[in-house]
C-alpha cells in the first residue's frame, strides 16, 4: 500500500498527467490537424479495401477504425461502410467466378492476376488478423476460398474429359485441358489442382502420327486420310492456347507437315513424273486417274491433287496432238467416275463434251414444256398460245445463233463486240415501243449473249451451251411476255409503281439452274435501267452466285452495283447507308453538317429478285430486327474498356465512379450520359460472359454462328461483349494489341429495322420476284401435288407481299427418278441403339451403288451416332461447321462416289451440289430426324436425283427423338403404320402440322413488335435529318439507346412461402431477392423508372398476388412481405396459375420482357403428379412469346429433378432458363443483363 502512495506521487506519474494534459490541449488546438489526419487514415483504409489489398496492414486499420468509428461523423461512417461491404462482395464474387471459371471451363470470367494476388495477401493473415477481420466484416478467410473452390475442383472427372478424345470432340476437349493447364500454372500454390492429362493427349497424336505412316506407306489412303484429320483437328483444336503451343500444337503441326510432304513426293515419283511426260492418252490417262482416286479416299488432299491435274492437263495439251487430246477428252468424259470428275473439275478443257453429255441429259420440247406448265392464276387459251410461240421463236433465233457462233466469219470477240450493238439497240426498241414483243426479244438476245460468253472463256472450243427451255419459260413469266403487246405500257412508269408489278414466284426444281435463270433475268433488268437486287439467305451462295455472273454483267457492260447480290444483313446496311455517320456526328459532336446529312441514300427504287422462298418466313427474317449501331472510340474509353476487364469477377465493382468513366463522360455532351452510364454497367456485366454466345475466331477476326446454320457471321457484334473477346485473344498472344485497340470501344445501337418490312417500302423495292423450288412438292400416294407451304405462310406471301401468281415450271429431265415412297421408306425404332444400327445396315448395302449422305439434326445427334458404331462404320466423311472451307470441297467433291460415306449436319442439305458421275451410280440419302419443316425434308431429299439420275431416299426416325420434339408415342405411330392407306404418312403429317404450329405461334406478334420498334427507328433518322437544334436530337438518341441497351423489364417474383421454408431458407430467400433487387437498381441505373415493372406473388397451398410497383418503389413492396411464419403445403400449380394470370392482366405484354425468377426448396406437395408441368405447359402455351427468362433458384432441396424438368419445358418453348445458386453473387449480377446483349449488333 504504501508503495503505491510512494508511486502515485512520483514526478514520473506528475509527468504522464502532464503529458496526457498537454495532449488534450494539443488536440483541441489543432483538431483540424487531427481531423485531416483521420480523414487520410479512413481514405488509406477505403482505398486499401477497394484494391483488395486484404492483409495484416488493413486488418490493423480496421481494428483501430472499429475503435474510433462512433467518434466520426456518420458520412465518413457510411463511406467507409460501404467499401468493407464492397470489398466483402468482391472477395465473394471473385471466389464465386473462380467457381464459374471451374464449372464451365473458362478463365476469362475471372481476373487471374488479381485473385492470385488476393490469395496471397489472404495467406499472410495471422489467425489474428483472421479474427479481427470477422469482427469488423464478412470478408473470407483463405481457408473458406479454398474450401468453396476445391469444392468445385472434385467435382471435375478427368476421365469423362478423356472421353471427349474418344468422341472425336477435340476442340471441347483442349478448351478444357488448356483451362486446366492456365489454372495449375496459376494456382497450384492454393487449390489441389487436377493434372491436366496432356499426356493422353499426346498419345491419341502419337498413334495417329504413326498409323497415318504406315497407312501410306500401304496405299491404304482413307485410313490415312482419317489419321491426318485426327492430327488436323488436334493441331487447330490448340493453335489459339498459348499454354499448348509448345505442348501439343507445334508437334502436331509439324508431324502434319512432315507426313503431307512425305506423301507429295511419294505421289509425285509414282504419278505426277509419268503424267508431266506422257505424249500418249492412254499413258496419260492411267497416271492421273489413280493419282485422282486417291483424293477420293483422302480429301485432305484433293486441293493438292487437282491442282496439279490442271497443270497436268496444261502441259498434256501443249506437247500433245489434237488428235491425243480428243480421245483423252473421250476416255475421261465416258469413262469412270473418277474420269468424269476430272473432267468436271477442268471444264475448261473439256467443257463441248461437258456441255454435250449434259445437253442429252436435258431435253425438253417447246410443247411438252408448255403443256406440263402450271400457273396460278392459269393462263387463258391466247396467253398459254402466245406463250408457246414466244417460247419457238426462242428455240429457232438460239439454234440460229449457235451456227453463227461456230461458222469462223469472224473471231469470238469481234462476234461479241457487234452482238453487243445489236442487244444496245433492242434495249432502245423496248424502252420506246415497251411492247413484250421487243421485250421477249431482248431475253432472246440476253440468252444468246450469255451463251456467247461463256464459249469465250473456254476459248472457243467448248460447246455453245445455251439457256434451256425452262429456264427461259421462267423468265418470260416473271416479265409477262405471255401478254399482248402493250401490257407493259411505259417500263419507266411500270417499275415507279409498285401495284403494277405482278409480282410473282416461280419454282424450278433443285440442281436445274436457279442461279441462271435470276441471273438472266437481272440481265434484263439492268439493262433497261432497272436496279436489281439478289438476295439469298445464305452467304455461301450469295458469293457462289455472285462469282458465277457478274463477270457477265460487265461484260454486258452494266454500270457497277446495277446488279448486287446480297444476304439481307448486307441489304439492310446498304439501305441504311449514310445514317451512322449522321448519328456518329451527332454523338461525338453534338452537331451535323449538311455534308453528312447529305450521305444518306436517297436512291431510287430497284427490283428485289428472291432465291428461295423460305427466306420469308425463316425466325432470322420474319419478325427479326436488324440491329444498328455505331461504335465510339478513343484514348479515354480504351483506358475504361480495360479497366472493366481487369475488374471482371468483382461484383461490387462501381464502375461509374472511376475516374476512367468519368473521362470518358466528359468527353460527350451532359444529355449522353445515361446511355454512358447503361454501356458502362452492361461492360461490367459482359466482362464476366464474353463467350455466351460461343465466338468463333478466325483470321484475327470475331464471329458468331446463328443457331442451326453452317456459316458463321463475321460482320456482327454482341454489344459492349465481343471487345472482351479480343481482349482475351490478346492475353492468349493470337491477337497484338495495336489490332486490340481497333475493337475497342462503346457499343451503342440506334435503331433496329424490321427484315420484313425491307422488301414493302417502295422506296426500296419496286416489285418482288423469285425463283425457288420449295412451293409444292407431290410424293408417293399423293395427287394432285400438295403445297409445302402451310397456309400461314400462303396467306404472308400473297396478302403481306403481294405475291399473287405463282408458276411451277416442269423439270427440264422429265419426270424424276426419285425413288421414295413414305409407308415402305420411312422406319421407326424404339431406341437409339436398333436406330444407330438400321442407319449403319442400309449405308454399308447402298454404298454398293453409289455415295451414301446421311444427314443429321445437329452435330451433336451426328457424334452420338458416330460413337455408337465407330468400330463397325469403317472409314467415313464428317461434314459439320466446324469442317473448314478448305476441307469442305475434297469431301463434298467425294461424297457420292461409289462406296463413300458421308456424315453431314442438316444445312449441307440445302444449296450444295452433290454431283452423282457415273450415269449408272445411285447416290443415296439418308434423313435420320424428322424434320418439323417440310421445305427443308425436300431440299435434302433433292441432294439426290439431280438433273435426271436415279436416287434413294431413305429415314430413319428414333421415338426419343420424335417423343421430345413431336410428342409422338411408338404406340401411336405402330397405329398409323399397320393402319391402311396413308394414315402413316397423315399422321406424321400432321403432328408436323402442330410442331410447325408451336413455331410459328407468336410469329405475326413478333413481326407487329418488330413492324412497331422499324416505325420508330424510321422516325429517329427522320428527327434527326430535319431542320432544328441539335438538343432535341441528342435527346431522341439517347431515348432509342437506352431502350434498346436496356428495353422494358418486367421482373416477376415467385417466392415459396411454406412450411418447409421458414428459419434458415427464408432468410436465404428474402436475402437473393433483396440481392435482386439490389443488382437491379445498380445495373438499370441509367433506364427510366418506369421502364422496370417488379411483380411479388407468394404461394404455399394457394398462390396469391403480392402487388406490382416500379423497381424505384421495391422498398414499399418489400415491407409488405409478411414475416417468416410459412404456410402449409407446397402446391407449384397455383404458383404458375398466378403468373399466367398476372401475365393475362398486364396491359400491353409484348411491351415487356418478362423475367420469372422462381424461389422455393423445390419440394412440391401437389398429390397429382405431373399438375405443375401441365399448368407450367398452359402458361407457356398462352404466353411463352411473352416470356424473355426464367430463373430458378433453389434453398435446401437435395431433389432437384421437377426444377429442373420446369426449366426444360420453358427450354423448349424457345425461353432461356437458369438454375441459380443463390449464394453466388456472379449469377445473380448477370441475370439482369440488358437483353441487348442477348442479340448480335450490325456495328458501323
Amino acid at each position: 500500500m504504501e508503495g503505491n502512495k510512494r508511486i502515485l506521487a512520483s514526478d514520473a506519474v506528475q509527468r504522464v498527467r502532464s503529458l496526457q494534459a498537454h495532449a488534450t490541449q494539443f488536440t483541441q488546438r489543432h483538431q483540424a490537424f487531427v481531423q485531416d489526419a483521420r480523414k487520410e487514415i479512413i481514405e488509406g483504409l477505403i482505398d486499401g479495401l477497394d484494391r483488395l489489398e486484404v492483409n495484416s496492414d488493413l486488418a490493423m486499420l480496421l481494428e483501430n477504425y472499429m475503435k474510433v468509428k462512433y467518434n466520426l461523423p456518420l458520412e465518413r461512417q457510411n463511406f467507409v461502410d460501404e467499401a468493407i461491404e464492397r470489398c466483402c462482395n468482391n472477395v465473394e464474387g471473385m471466389t464465386s467466378s473462380c467457381r464459374k471459371a471451374l464449372k464451365d471451363f473458362n478463365l476469362n470470367v475471372l481476373n487471374m492476376q488479381q485473385f492470385v494476388l488476393l490469395l496471397k495477401n489472404l495467406r499472410t493473415l495471422t489467425a489474428s488478423n483472421e479474427r479481427t477481420l470477422k469482427q469488423c466484416s464478412n470478408i473470407q478467410t483463405l481457408q473458406s476460398v479454398k474450401d468453396i473452390v476445391d469444392k468445385e475442383i472434385r467435382q471435375i472427372n478427368i476421365n469423362q474429359l478423356e472421353q471427349k478424345l474418344e468422341q472425336l470432340d477435340y476442340t471441347a476437349f483442349f478448351n478444357q485441358v488448356a483451362f486446366l493447364v492456365d489454372f495449375e500454372n496459376e494456382f497450384s500454390d492454393f487449390f489441389q489442382c487436377p493434372k491436366p492429362p496432356i499426356q493422353a493427349a499426346i498419345r491419341v497424336l502419337e498413334k495417329n502420327v504413326n498409323d497415318a505412316n504406315v497407312e501410306s506407306d500401304a496405299g491404304n489412303y482413307g485410313s490415312f486420310n482419317k489419321a491426318v484429320m485426327v492430327i488436323t483437328s488436334i493441331a487447330t483444336a490448340t493453335e489459339q492456347h498459348r499454354s499448348l503451343r509448345s505442348l501439343v500444337y507445334s508437334k502436331a503441326h509439324e508431324h502434319r507437315r512432315n507426313i503431307l510432304d512425305k506423301v507429295a513426293k511419294r505421289l509425285n515419283n509414282k504419278f505426277v513424273s509419268r503424267a508431266s511426260s506422257a505424249c500418249q492418252h492412254v499413258d496419260f490417262a492411267n497416271s492421273v486417274v489413280p493419282y485422282r482416286k486417291i483424293a477420293n479416299d483422302a480429301p485432305v488432299l484433293h486441293e493438292k491433287i487437282t491442282a496439279t491435274i490442271c497443270e497436268l492437263l496444261d502441259g498434256f495439251k501443249a506437247r500433245a496432238s489434237a488428235e491425243e487430246m480428243a480421245l483423252l477428252t473421250s476416255y475421261l468424259i465416258k469413262g469412270c467416275e473418277v474420269c468424269r470428275q476430272i473432267g468436271g473439275e477442268n471444264e475448261a478443257h473439256f467443257a463441248s463434251a461437258l456441255h454435250e453429255r449434259w445437253g442429252t441429259r436435258g431435253q425438253l420440247s417447246v410443247e411438252d414444256c408448255c403443256n406440263r406448265l402450271d400457273c396460278e392464276p392459269p393462263l387463258s387459251s391466247t396467253e398459254k398460245i402466245r406463250l408457246r410461240n414466244k417460247l419457238q421463236e426462242y428455240k429457232d433465233f438460239i439454234e440460229k445463233e449457235k451456227k453463227e457462233f461456230f461458222n469462223g466469219a469472224m473471231s469470238l470477240e469481234q462476234l461479241y463486240q457487234q452482238k453487243l450493238a445489236t442487244l444496245k439497240s433492242e434495249v432502245s426498241t423496248v424502252k420506246t415501243e415497251g411492247s413484250t414483243d421487243a421485250l421477249g426479244s431482248l431475253v432472246n438476245q440476253v440468252a444468246a449473249m450469255f451463251t456467247l460468253y461463256h464459249l469465250m472463256q473456254s476459248s472457243g472450243t467448248g460447246y455453245a451451251m445455251a439457256p434451256h427451255t425452262t429456264q427461259i419459260v421462267a423468265v418470260y413469266r416473271l416479265l409477262g411476255i405471255e401478254c399482248q403487246t402493250g401490257f407493259w405500257g411505259s417500263l419507266f412508269q411500270r417499275f415507279r409503281a409498285i401495284d403494277a408489278v405482278q409480282s410473282m414466284m416461280i419454282q424450278i426444281l433443285t440442281g436445274e439452274g436457279k442461279s441462271v435463270t435470276l441471273g438472266l433475268l437481272a440481265a434484263v433488268l439492268g439493262l433497261l435501267g432497272v436496279e436489281v437486287d439478289v438476295v439469298c439467305y445464305s452467304e455461301y451462295l450469295t458469293e457462289r452466285d455472285a462469282a458465277m455472273l457478274l463477270p457477265f454483267f460487265n461484260a454486258l457492260q452494266l454500270p457497277k452495283d446495277t446488279v448486287r447480290y446480297l444476304t439481307f444483313e448486307k441489304l439492310c446496311a446498304l439501305r441504311l447507308e449514310g445514317v451512322p455517320a449522321l448519328v456518329k456526328e451527332l454523338v461525338e459532336t453534338a452537331q451535323l453538317t449538311q455534308a453528312t446529312a447529305a450521305t444518306v441514300a436517297k436512291s431510287k427504287p430497284r427490283m428485289l429478285l428472291i432465291d428461295e422462298v423460305d427466306v420469308f418466313f425463316s425466325r432470322r427474317f420474319y419478325g427479326e430486327v436488324y440491329n444498328a449501331g455505331i461504335s465510339l472510340k478513343s484514348p479515354n474509353i480504351s483506358k475504361l474498356v480495360r479497366l472493366v476487364y481487369s475488374k471482371r469477377g468483382q461484383a461490387a465493382f462501381q464502375v461509374t465512379e472511376t475516374q476512367e468513366f468519368k473521362a470518358v463522360a466528359a468527353d460527350y455532351d451532359a444529355k449522353l450520359l445515361p446511355i454512358l452510364q447503361t454501356v458502362a454497367q452492361q461492360l461490367v456485366i459482359n466482362s464476366s460472359s464474353s463467350t455466351k454466345p460461343a465466338p468463333e475466331f478466325q483470321n484475327r477476326v470475331v464471329g458468331y454462328r446463328p443457331p442451326g446454320a453452317a456459316e458463321v457471321q463475321w460482320g456482327v457484334v454482341y454489344p459492349n461483349k465481343t471487345l472482351f473477346v479480343y481482349l482475351e485473344k490478346e492475353e492468349h498472344g493470337c491477337i497484338t494489341t495495336d489490332e486490340v485497340e481497333q475493337h475497342l470501344c462503346l457499343d451503342i445501337t440506334f435503331g433496329q429495322f424490321s427484315y420484313a418490312e425491307v422488301p414493302l417500302k417502295q422506296k426500296y423495292y419496286c416489285g418482288i420476284l423469285g425463283v425457288t423450288g420449295t412451293l409444292r412438292a407431290q410424293k408417293a400416294g399423293q395427287s394432285p401435288p400438295h403445297m409445302i407451304l402451310t397456309k400461314d405462310e400462303e396467306r404472308i406471301l400473297k396478302e403481306e407481299y403481294n405475291v399473287k401468281a405463282m408458276t411451277f415450271v416442269p423439270s427440264v429431265f422429265g419426270e424424276s427418278k426419285r425413288n421414295f415412297e413414305f409407308n415402305r421408306d420411312v422406319y421407326r425404332y424404339k431406341n437409339l441403339s436398333d436406330w444407330a444400327c438400321a442407319i449403319e445396315k442400309d449405308a454399308h448395302v447402298a454404298k454398293k451403288q453409289g455415295g451414301v449422305l446421311v444427314f443429321f439434326k445437329n452435330e451433336t445427334t451426328l457424334r452420338e451416332f458416330h460413337e455408337m458404331r465407330k468400330e463397325t462404320l469403317g472409314n467415313v466423311q464428317i461434314l459439320t461447321h466446324e469442317t473448314s472451307v478448305s476441307g469442305r470441297k475434297g469431301i463434298i467433291a467425294a461424297a457420292t462416289t461409289t462406296g463413300k460415306i458421308t456424315l453431314s449436319t442438316r444445312p449441307y442439305g440445302r444449296g450444295v451440289d452433290f454431283s452423282t458421275l457415273a450415269d449408272d451410280a445411285v447416290t443415296t440419302v439418308i434423313i435420320t430426324f424428322f424434320s418439323s419443316s417440310e421445305s427443308e425434308e425436300v431440299q435434302i431429299m433433292g441432294r439426290t436425283a439431280r438433273q435426271g439420275q436415279k436416287g434413294n431416299v431413305l429415314m430413319h426416325l428414333a421415338i426419343p427423338h420424335l417423343e421430345d420434339k413431336f410428342q409422338v408415342t411408338l404406340d401411336d405411330l405402330d397405329r398409323a403404320k399397320g393402319s391402311p392407306g396413308d394414315t402413316y404418312r397423315k399422321y406424321l403429317t400432321e403432328r408436323r402440322m402442330w410442331k410447325c404450329g408451336k413455331k410459328t405461334e407468336g410469329r405475326s406478334q413478333r413481326r407487329k413488335t418488330a413492324k412497331i420498334v422499324d416505325t420508330q427507328s424510321w422516325a429517329l433518322v427522320a428527327k434527326l435529318m430535319a431542320d432544328g437544334p441539335v438538343g432535341p436530337k441528342l435527346d431522341a438518341i439517347v431515348q432509342i439507346a437506352v431502350r434498346n441497351l436496356s428495353p422494358p423489364t418486367h421482373f416477376i417474383f415467385v417466392l415459396d412461402k411454406s412450411w418447409s421454408m421458414q428459419g434458415s431458407r427464408w432468410s436465404a430467400l428474402y436475402n437473393s431477392f433483396n440481392a435482386f433487387l439490389k443488382e437491379a437498381r445498380r445495373t438499370r441505373a441509367g433506364v427510366d423508372p418506369e421502364l422496370t415493372k417488379v411483380s411479388v406473388i407468394l404461394f404455399a397451398c394457394h398462390a396469391y398476388r403480392l402487388g406490382s410497383t416500379t423497381l424505384q418503389n421495391t422498398a414499399k413492396l418489400n415491407d409488405t412481405i409478411p414475416d417468416r411464419n410459412g404456410d402449409w403445403g407446397t402446391v407449384f400449380t397455383n404458383a404458375f396459375r398466378e403468373v399466367d394470370c398476372l401475365l393475362s392482366d398486364l396491359p400491353n405484354a409484348s411491351k415487356w420482357d418478362n423475367k420469372i425468377i422462381f424461389l422455393t426448396d423445390g419440394e412440391d406437395n401437389d398429390s397429382q403428379s405431373g399438375s405443375a408441368l401441365l399448368t407450367v405447359r398452359q402458361l407457356l402455351d398462352k404466353h411463352w412469346q411473352y416470356i424473355k427468362t426464367y430463373y430458378s433458384i433453389s434453398f435446401g432441396s437435395n431433389d432437384q429433378r421437377l426444377l429442373k424438368e420446369i426449366a426444360h419445358e420453358f427450354q423448349q418453348h424457345k425461353v432461356t432458363a437458369y438454375t441459380l445458386d443463390p449464394k453466388d453473387r456472379v449469377q445473380l449480377a448477370e441475370a439482369f443483363v440488358s437483353a441487348a446483349s442477348d442479340a448480335p449488333m450490325h456495328r458501323f
